[in-house]
């Protein structure tokens, strides 16, 4: 005879347990697109790009560059030790020294856009497997937005103070992202040919990604004079 208010009970708590995490669901994502918009559109349009590439292009450079064995075998190598002395000497290194947060971001997302861009343009076989490191070191800036999201001031305490949910909220993100951009690739990738003319060549796909990392970029430099300028304010 109880167990209809018992039943009713476990029912409001679950109810409110549910509310209270769509609540702090909410103020992450109002936080990330508010006062973290720059890193976390960066952070996205990195994952949309790196998630939209990373199955069809060693299927690309054998088909549209004509690797062989040799070149595929030395651009895996190359991606590889690059990244390597990138992520474990590369960014330790930096942070010694001091480098600027942001300052990694703007360097990372730009040599990202140059990467796709190496991709779509270049034809040479060895140029690519030479300009490879250029994309290595774009993924620098993951671990810069990382950083730069999860980086809560102060006076931002009461709004992030969750970053489980904060970080949560980012994978979400990153996700919805990761589904969308291979989409995007391999339509362009499977129907370049019909294409109107000038975007009518195999590298629209990896030219468009260039083109979309744009506004990153443009953010990504925002982001660095406006912390260049409170520094200089700060020092004043």
């Amino acid at each position: 005879m109880s167990s209809g208010p018992l039943n009713r009970s476990g029912d409001d708590t679950f109810k409110s347990r549910v509310r209270k995490a769509l609540s702090h669901i909410t103020k992450a994502l109002r936080f990330l697109l508010s006062k973290r918009f720059a890193a976390t559109f960066c952070y996205v349009a990195i994952n949309f790009a790196d998630s939209a590439v990373q199955d069809i292009v060693l299927l690309f450079l054998k088909k549209e560059r004509h690797f062989g064995p040799m070149e595929v075998s030395a651009i895996i190598a190359m991606i590889g030790g690059a990244g390597c002395v990138i992520q474990c000497f590369g960014v330790p290194a930096a942070d010694m020294i001091r480098i600027r947060t942001e300052s990694m971001l703007f360097v990372g997302v730009v040599c990202m856009a140059a990467h796709f861009a190496i991709y779509a343009w270049v034809t040479s076989a060895i140029m690519i497997v030479i300009l490879e490191p250029i994309g290595s070191m774009g993924y620098v800036a993951t671990v810069a937005s990382m950083a730069l999201v999860s980086g809560v001031d102060a006076s931002d305490a009461a709004e992030a103070r969750d970053q489980g949910t904060l970080l949560g909220v980012l994978s979400g993100l990153r996700m919805i992202a990761s589904c969308v951009g291979p989409l995007l690739v391999a339509g362009l990738s499977t129907n370049w040919q019909t294409l109107p003319r000038p975007f009518n060549w195999p590298g629209v796909s990896f030219a468009t990604l260039s083109v979309l990392m744009i506004p990153a970029v443009v953010l990504s430099a925002k982001l660095l004079i406006d912390a260049r300028h409170s520094a200089c304010c700060a020092e004043a």
